[in-house]
């Protein structure tokens, strides 16, 4: 191969890792931080969700009620969410004389009526069937009897600190999907519960080994790890059970990771949250709190009084109606919780969380996650590409925020061209130039 073919195939070569570059760019899947975040370890708190009946009729007679001469009155078709749904035939109190006749279900059950004024007759439909009605010179007084149907649906429950968010369908959207443990389906079965990860704070950054077992250590006491994959097809590390209790963390002055105290260690930081419970305050008496702050390179703790570290404080001095705030901004504060819970009034008040109140309280990604609003259209009168009278749909949810390598794999080959073979392209240049009467 001569030296001349050489250089012909560099840029060919150039152009295929462009062109690779560009097509895992448009790939959502490939992320480094999935790669690195294993060190990252998350205290969880778990709600409850669950797939039940809550009692209320959707639909309910009134709502799908027509007469049986109406268009679509001889059919009733049982298609909810449900164990089956309950068909009324009625009489109504303008008929002259009783009304009759015969139905037919579509697993082939027949079944006759015949009522007089005012009178009713239920029958219960399975889900996923339906009924007919016959209609005709046959039927006696068509157009006086009415037919509707009425279904008591399975809702998700969702139960989060004494709060409950009700949803129409069973089924995880894509924030549950990211916090619900994994299940062979993608919705909750009739009847039963789950839990899933309500709130979060990433407690730890670093592992340590502790009787050949992967650990964390908090407040001088060992927890175990647990790995928990979502049905999303991620998997979080989360602080599992207290293992044991120890001298003192890896985090503190003066500690090994041994857990044991050694005056020639000094332990460096960047940040307090580095530091010992990620650098929140914790309570360690009724009214005194300690925290860990990161001073001249050094996990320093300090300890300070609060009004209370616990409700049975707040209660004792002040009575009912009062509860100890323990965020870490307003840490160690009575404050008054007589107010009913209500979500939807623009306050994320105690007790409503970025998932069971997401119109109060923004949606709290994990780390190595960001929040995007994504807007579309919906119910337009005119459609694409005009857009107009349109519903707005706003989706806030969380996606992973690792950096794009295929991006700047691409740019980085780009720039490799254009200096490489910056005579070349300036020469085409000058060629193009020239033919429109441009020299240079």
């Amino acid at each position: 191969m001569t030296k001349k073919n050489k250089k012909g195939i560099a840029p060919i070569l150039i152009l295929i890792l462009i062109g690779v570059g560009i097509i895992i760019a448009s790939q959502s899947g490939f992320r480094l931080g999935d790669i690195l975040s294993y060190e990252n370890v998350y205290k969880a708190n778990w709600g409850s969700v669950c797939c039940f009946k809550t009692g209320v009729y959707n639909p309910d007679f009134s709502s799908t009620a027509k007469y049986l001469d109406d268009s679509g009155g001889d059919k009733k078709t049982c298609n909810y969410n449900s164990d089956f749904c309950e068909i009324k035939i009625q009489c109504d109190n303008n008929a002259l004389q009783s009304c009759s006749g015969k139905y037919t279900t579509s697993d082939g059950i027949t079944g006759i009526y015949s009522l007089p004024r005012y009178a009713t007759k239920n029958f219960e439909l399975q889900v996923g069937q339906s009924v007919t009605f016959e209609k005709g010179t046959f039927i006696v007084n068509e157009d006086h009897t009415i037919i509707s149907l009425r279904t008591q649906p399975y809702s998700l429950i969702q139960e989060e600190n004494g709060k409950d968010l009700v949803k129409l369908s069973c089924f995880l959207d894509d924030n549950l999907k990211r916090k619900t443990e994994v299940t062979e389906l993608n919705n909750i079965l009739k009847g039963e519960c789950q839990n899933y990860l309500t709130d979060f704070v990433s407690v730890a950054t670093k592992t340590y080994s502790y009787n050949g077992q992967e650990v964390i250590c908090q407040l001088r006491s060992i927890y175990e790890i647990d790995n928990v994959k979502f049905k999303d097809g991620s998997t979080k590390k989360f602080q599992g059970e207290m293992i044991s209790y120890v001298n003192c963390c890896p985090s503190e002055n003066n500690c090994g990771e041994d857990f044991k105290f050694n005056e020639n260690i000094q332990r460096e930081c960047s940040y307090s949250t580095e530091c010992a419970n990620g650098g929140d305050p914790y309570g360690i008496s009724q009214v005194t709190a300690r925290k860990f702050v990161c001073e001249n390179e050094q996990c320093i703790s300090k300890d300070f009084s609060v009004e209370c570290t616990s409700t049975a404080v707040c209660i004792s001095r002040l009575g009912e109606g009062h509860i100890c705030d323990l965020s870490p901004a307003n840490f160690g504060t009575c404050i008054k919780s007589t107010a009913p819970y209500i979500c939807g009034d623009g306050y994320c008040d105690i007790g409503e969380t970025k998932t069971n109140c997401p119109a109060d309280c923004e949606i709290e990604c994990l780390e190595n996650e960001k929040l995007v609003i994504i807007e579309s259209q919906t119910n337009c009168f005119i459609g694409f590409p005009v857009y107009w009278g349109c519903d707005t749909i706003i989706e806030k949810k969380c996606v992973e925020d690792g950096t794009n390598w295929a991006y700047w794999i691409t740019i980085g080959a780009i720039v490799l061209v254009l200096f490489f073979f910056r005579g070349q392209i300036l020469a085409i240049i000058r060629v193009l130039l020239s033919k429109i009467g441009v020299r240079i």
